[in-house]
């Protein structure tokens, strides 16, 4: 989450990789809350299952850390989606030339300014970022891990 956080504020960047450095926060955290519960590690990018795999207490508890720090500017009303999109974008990022296909670098330039004509609707964005719940969920998984290891 560091780094994340420097990249946002030192470099002069349009790079999402701030925002890919953040999911990989993310998918660790998420990791280690479930082996601080259950003392196995998951592996893959499914980030529902993963969350899953944590008790329906620590599920809950997770959401409501992440709403009340976030508040009413971040909607946790479905998480698992939230988890899905999270994952999603964590591996189409990685490789962001296969979201875009064969695209010419003319056309993937004109992708943003004609999204933005068209009204820059979330339905038609090529990638959901969703930044608030993203921040909030770090701020839980974090925090949960901290309080658990330090006892």
């Amino acid at each position: 989450m560091e780094d994340a956080d420097y990249l946002r504020r030192r470099l002069d960047s349009q790079s999402n990789g701030a925002y890919l450095l953040d999911l990989l926060a993310l998918e660790i955290l998420l990791k280690c809350c479930v082996v601080i519960e259950t003392g196995k590690l998951e592996h893959g990018h499914d980030y529902v299952q993963i969350f899953l795999k944590l008790n329906r207490v620590t599920r809950e508890a997770l959401i409501q850390t992440a709403a009340t720090r976030m508040g009413p500017i971040a909607d946790y009303a479905d998480t698992y989606w939230l988890l899905a999109l999270y994952g999603s974008n964590f591996i189409r990022m990685r490789y962001p030339y296969e979201a875009y296909g064969s695209k010419s670098e003319a056309e993937y330039l004109r992708l943003g300014p004609e999204w933005i004509e068209r009204g820059a609707l979330v339905e038609e964005a090529t990638f959901d970022f969703r930044p608030l719940e993203l921040h909030g969920l770090l701020h839980a998984f974090s925090t949960y891990g901290a309080e658990k290891i330090a006892g």
